[in-house]
């Protein structure tokens, strides 16, 4: 295995006797159907009963790392492939490897499990009607019931309902009960939901805007359970790690592999707040999980972003094409990360406009307001050192503020240097008309 790849910890790990422990004869049966089934899926799959790794697997001395949760299985440059050891009793082992049949994954990982129930009606005594027929049910029949819920269901209707059922984890007879309890008890009309997750509207159907984050969202394992599962989701992260190149792929930033100490988790969130990698890598997970959506029939009206996301609010729009997307985050990130000494930082406060604003002037604080989230809450950006002061100022007065998980004073004078060169590589991307409306952050229109 080294002499394939001189540097580096590049092989996953994992056991199925730490799981089911030891098949005797049968031994290697259920890792060959391990393995079949994450070359399949194009998952690595995780295993059970580890704390921390060896002195042997541990610091890059070896290939091999120990991979404990659930990762997407991105495909490099050669075909997905996995060995089996089988090791039995009496000293007979025997070796497999397999490799993958086709490099696309066909089909969701969707067990069922999960359903999502969907109600129309007239009025609401359309909708106590059906949820009554509901209760009762074993799992199969709740599956039938929701599957035939979201054949049915029509926006236009004027009382509409839904929530989500999952197996095992819920009550579905008790969250029916919430659900026709508050049909009984909620005024006509108007909308409502439950802490439980039942939703309700009546009337006409509002627009839908789909707003995506900017940076300071992003998190190791962000979107992990969708790209496991929908292939649009892996494809998305596939063609970014192809846009961003370099030695080391995006997707490995996005899903590194398993850290066994704070310190270790803390350096893989640290690489990917760096802005050269934290920007692409949004791109990645919010084209992802959109094309997802989008699979599900969903058309929104208009689109917005927060910051960096404005770039994927265009291309969800259709404003550009994904390739674009890739190219342009990655130039943006590593515009924005140029400079020497204190590239600054960013706090959120939640006051109104004119809190803060007498805060700042009383303090003499040297910040610009950056970013004019809601009536009251605001985001300011400047030098790391004055931010640090801020949080002091607006602490002692009991204003509650957050410093954000950025590396960059963002639309401060600190980062204007990248307006130049960026504005040049916008003027070579192909714009095309936008199939819904996209709100810029600066105007608003």
């Amino acid at each position: 295995y080294r002499d394939a790849k001189t540097e580096g910890e590049w092989c996953a790990l994992g056991s199925v006797k730490s799981m089911i422990g030891h098949t005797k004869a049968s031994a290697g049966s259920a890792g060959i159907i391990k393995a079949a089934l994450s070359l399949y899926s194009k998952t690595l799959p995780p295993t059970i009963k580890v704390n921390a790794p060896l002195k042997q697997l541990a610091g890059g001395a070896t290939p091999f790392y120990l991979n404990t949760e659930l990762r997407p299985w991105i495909k490099k440059d050669h075909p997905r492939r996995a060995g089996v050891s089988a090791l039995g009793f009496g000293g007979a082992n025997f070796h497999a490897v397999l490799e993958e049949y086709t490099s696309e994954k066909q089909q969701p990982d969707w067990d069922g499990d999960v359903q999502l129930a969907a109600f129309s009606g007239a009025d609401s005594d359309t909708l106590k009607l059906e949820l009554k027929s509901w209760k009762g049910l074993d799992w199969d029949g709740l599956r039938v019931k929701a599957m035939r819920s979201r054949a049915a269901f029509k926006s236009s209707d004027a009382a509409r309902l839904t929530f989500v059922l999952e197996r095992e984890k819920q009550d579905a007879d008790k969250i029916i009960d919430t659900a026709l309890s508050n049909l009984d008890s909620q005024k006509a009309g108007g909308a409502w939901t439950t802490p439980d997750g039942i939703f309700f509207a009546s009337g006409a159907a509002e627009k839908l805007a789909v707003l995506f984050p900017g940076q300071g969202a992003q998190y190791p394992g962000m979107q992990r359970d969708i790209v496991c599962r929908f292939p649009a989701a892996l494809d998305a992260v596939s063609e970014a790690d192809k846009g961003f190149g370099g030695d080391k792929p995006l997707s490995d930033f996005i899903y590194p592999r398993p850290a066994f100490t704070p310190a270790g988790k803390q350096a893989q969130a640290d690489e990917l707040r760096d802005t050269k990698i934290a920007q692409p890598a949004l791109g990645a997970a919010e084209l992802a999980a959109y094309r997802v959506l989008a699979g599900f029939g969903l058309s929104p009206d208009a689109f917005a972003g927060h910051s960096y996301g404005e770039l994927t609010a265009l291309c969800a729009a259709g404003a550009f094409d994904a390739s674009s997307l890739f190219a342009l985050s990655k130039l943006r990130g590593s515009l924005m990360a140029q400079g020497v000494g204190d590239r600054g930082g960013m706090l959120a406060v939640q006051a109104p406009l004119a809190d803060i604003e007498k805060v700042m002037k009383e303090e003499k604080l040297d910040l610009i307001i950056a970013n004019k989230n809601a009536p009251a809450q605001f985001v300011l950006s400047g030098r790391t050192g004055e931010i640090k002061r801020a949080a002091d100022c607006f602490t002692r007065r009991s204003l509650k503020n957050t410093p954000l998980q950025v590396s960059c004073a963002f639309h401060s004078p600190l980062v204007a240097g990248a307006q130049k060169e960026f504005a040049a590589a916008l003027e070579k991307v192909k714009f095309n008309k936008p199939q819904s409306r996209v709100y810029a952050n600066k105007t608003g229109t």
